[in-house]
């Protein structure tokens, strides 16, 4: 198909495209600093208790790799051999670098488990896997959760391709009753 030349795209611009364009823009972009200051607010609490963002913004890009586990320990024995990072090896050859640290308690392993619940039922939805693929017992806080997130990475693929896709009807996003799904034997009963 050959490229429409730029005079012929911009006959076909609307004002209402403009507008409408121009209004989600800036609500998006409002949408960012109230996250961005929510986020700012966030860290300046976490460093008045000692701790330090750069550690969880790592932690966050670690979380999203394939295999964080090689590239920490590509990244250690790099540091270990430059001997950036102090180390002390036992009679057996097993190498330490760090001291051993407090695990979190249950109630904040819960949270972030629910946090990686959230952005994996997100991200499936945006990239188009299938809901009934949920990974999550049915019924189960996971479940609901997961199936929510989905809904929401769904509509934002949907809306995304209808975007593309100009021409074409904006797919429905409507949310999807929740709960435990309908066995086939109810489906067949309401019909």
């Amino acid at each position: 198909m050959a490229r429409a030349k730029k005079e012929d795209l911009r006959e076909n611009l609307k004002p209402d495209d403009v507008a409408e364009c121009y209004a989600d823009y800036a609500e998006d972009m409002r949408a960012i600093a109230r996250i961005s200051n929510r986020i700012k607010l966030r860290f300046a609490d976490f460093k008045k208790i000692g701790g330090d963002p750069k550690n969880i913004q790592a932690a966050y890009k670690l979380e999203g790799m394939d295999d964080p586990v090689a590239y920490l320990q590509g990244i250690t024995k790099t540091a270990a051999i430059l001997r950036i990072i102090p180390t002390t090896t036992e009679d057996s050859g097993q190498v330490n670098f760090l001291p051993a640290f407090e695990v979190p308690s249950p109630e904040a392993d819960a949270k972030v488990a629910m946090s990686r619940v959230r952005t994996d039922g997100y991200n499936s939805g945006k990239a188009g896997a299938v809901i009934d693929n949920c990974p999550y017992a049915a019924g189960s806080e996971e479940f609901v959760v997961w199936r929510d997130h989905w809904e929401e990475g769904a509509s934002d693929r949907a809306k995304a391709k209808a975007i593309r896709n100009r021409g074409i009807e904006e797919a429905p996003t409507e949310r999807r009753p929740r709960g435990r799904p309908r066995k086939n034997a109810d489906l067949k009963e309401a019909a």
